[in-house]
């Protein structure tokens, strides 16, 4: 039976105790509990215990009471386990029942619409499913994982305007996207080299062409990339982790769909994983589900410290060199724009933003240049 039908299959909210069973046999064979002490050579107190239900059926009990009643061990052995279990459940749906908004209504929404929880007939079944999807056996393990009291600045931000379970959540996606990828060890100066051809990749305006193209190069230095939707409250644009000590994350959502936006998050990602290295980071950065060892460097669009400010710094210079700023200075029209991002070697959105960033242009200004993206689905 398949685990979709275990969890559709009828569960009584009642535990009968194999006690229960041995009563009845007795009953039925005309046998006192006195005599079956005397039989199994066990205390006639223990027996009664048994029956009621208070003391279990252990291994060595289940093989006297198949010698004197012709009751396979096994059989004895299964109603306690399966007794046991039942009383496991309903004490975990005891717990469980404290935690039923744990997950809002609208994240375990999205997430059975893009497959990665089932949708279930209760709320305590939907949340056994929901802690399935982030591989934790309870609220309190997902609270030791994430390690939310000592969140970093840009984590304490998306918690206190977000939902954190989201933001998880949007991270799980990526990690469990990122599982077989098949990338190379992780190799700095190759990611450097990669960066390069990246960057080409900026004129292009059709994801379908260059996403593919983006996912390799990175692949080829270490870098799993996974574009993922945001998730309902889950306030992020990007986020750079170790999956293990030779794999690296950079995962990306699609908030605000821009040219500008979408690359300048991609090398600031890149930045985190060249600068600031495997457990380099600032004690307070939230830990990765994958490894509490490795840090994560979530980007909520605000400056977060000094890994933040530097990762900022390296996505502005890779993108439009410091030494370009006199010709930004420089540019009056639409025309000028297209000039300079061609010369250059990249998007005239990137170069319109890099205007908006320096209050060269306010920010009406150049909207027209911005590519916005369409994903797939």
């Amino acid at each position: 039976m398949g685990q979709q039908d275990d969890d559709l299959a009828y569960r009584p909210d009642y535990a009968v105790h194999a006690g229960e069973s041995l009563a009845e046999l007795l009953e039925d064979r005309g046998i006192s509990q006195a005599e079956l002490a005397r039989r199994t050579g066990l205390s006639a107190k223990h027996i009664n215990l048994i029956s009621k239900g208070t003391a279990p059926i252990s291994p060595e009990t289940a093989l006297k009471l198949e010698l004197v009643l012709d009751v396979p061990a096994r059989v004895w052995n299964a109603l306690e386990t399966n007794h046991q279990e039942h009383l496991s459940r309903l004490r975990e749906s005891e717990e469980l029942e404290q935690h039923e908004d744990w997950a809002s209504k609208a994240l375990v929404k999205e997430l059975v619409r893009r497959g990665c929880v089932r949708k279930m007939g209760n709320s305590i079944e939907q949340l056994r499913e929901v802690l399935r999807f982030f591989g934790v056996a309870s609220v309190a393990a997902w609270d030791a994982i994430w390690d939310q009291s000592a969140a970093a600045a840009a984590y304490r931000k998306a918690k206190l305007e977000g939902d954190p379970v989201a933001l998880a959540a949007w991270m799980r996606i990526g990690e469990l996207r990122a599982a077989g990828s098949g990338a190379a060890p992780f190799d700095r100066a190759e990611l450097r080299r990669v960066l390069r051809a990246v960057r080409d990749l900026t004129c292009e305006p059709d994801p379908a062409i260059w996403v593919p193209r983006l996912e390799d190069l990175c692949r080829s230095a270490g870098v799993v990339v996974v574009i993922e939707k945001e998730l309902p409250r889950a306030r992020v644009n990007g986020v750079a982790r170790w999956l293990s000590p030779t794999t690296a994350l950079i995962q990306l959502s699609m908030r605000y769909l821009r040219d500008d936006i979408f690359w300048f998050t991609f090398f600031h990602e890149a930045g985190h994983l060249l600068l600031h290295g495997k457990r380099s980071g600032p004690k307070d950065v939230p830990q990765t589900i994958i490894d509490p060892d490795l840090p994560a460097f979530v980007d909520t669009g605000e400056s977060g410290g000094r890994n933040e400010d530097e990762a900022n710094a390296f996505a502005a210079e890779t993108l439009v060199p410091a030494d370009e700023i006199d010709r930004l200075r420089a540019i009056e029209t639409l025309e000028d724009v297209t000039r300079l991002a061609g010369e250059i070697g990249v998007s005239p959105g990137i170069v319109v933003g890099r205007l908006h960033h320096e209050k060269i242009k306010p920010y009406s200004w150049g909207q027209s240049l911005f590519v916005r993206y369409t994903f797939a689905d």
